[in-house]
């Protein structure tokens, strides 16, 4: 063996050199790894769409809210209007 280079001499030996190199680039892992990596990817989606769950209704409380101080300042806006329309109206009635 003249080549200093482990991948070549990890190669040479066979499917073995061949799986090994495989799990040194990490292209391959074992069972347990994977298990216990897509159960913690499934604990995290749960928390995940908890999440986003409770943001909605966050979301939703707080249009609800603005909607409600939005009517009430349109209906402050028609009222006011209707003063300020009354207003002129009798200030035109005063002075003919």
């Amino acid at each position: 063996m003249q080549d200093p280079n482990i991948i070549g001499v990890l190669l040479q030996a066979g499917c073995a050199g061949v799986a090994f190199v495989l799990f040194l680039k990490g292209w391959i892992a074992p069972k347990p790894s994977v298990d216990r990596l897509a159960k913690e990817a499934e604990q995290w989606r749960k928390l995940y769409e908890t999440e986003r769950a409770a943001h909605d209704l966050t979301r939703k409380a707080h249009a609800e809210e603005t909607r409600a101080e939005l009517q009430a300042a349109a209906e402050g806006s028609r009222t006011a209007m209707a003063l300020l329309e009354e207003i002129k109206q009798r200030q035109s009635e005063a002075h003919p």
